[in-house]
């Protein structure tokens, strides 16, 4: 194993290690290198107008590691692709490639009935417009 160091003008230094390390720290010499958590992020498509009749697409492209480490492993919970009315919550979390998980994270949606349109008004007739009564056939 070789290690090579050097400190540059802002006061890090950038080591070498063999083999499988490079990095940049502080340059007091009883640091060690940091591995920090991933960050997770949630991707909800559509996001808005949700109704019980709405697929939903969940994805966690957007989630990374502060130092660039792979995301190996993604963990949800309670991300389904159809919801009933209600308020629902989805839990993300990623760990990076050394094993390190980040918090979880949450969004919270509200699911609503679709609005029901009477089959009258398609096309619509004059007078009659989305939640406007549907007068009775025949007149």
């Amino acid at each position: 194993m070789y290690i090579v160091s050097a400190v540059d003008q802002d006061g890090f230094k950038t080591a070498a290690s063999g083999p499988g390390y490079f990095g940049r720290t502080p340059a007091d010499p009883e640091s060690q290198p940091v591995n920090l958590p991933p960050i997770a992020i949630i991707g909800m498509t559509p996001s808005m107008s949700i109704t019980s009749s709405t697929t939903i697409s969940w994805g966690h492209a957007w989630s990374s590691d502060p130092e660039g480490d792979v995301i190996t492993i993604v963990e949800w919970d309670n991300a389904r692709t159809v919801y009933p009315v209600g308020a629902h919550t989805v839990r993300l979390r990623v760990q990076d490639s050394l094993g390190l998980w980040s918090p979880w994270t949450s969004h919270t949606f509200v699911v609503w009935e679709p609005l029901a349109v009477p089959d009258e008004c398609y096309p619509p007739p004059p007078g009659c417009a989305v939640g406007a009564p549907v007068p009775p056939a025949g007149e």
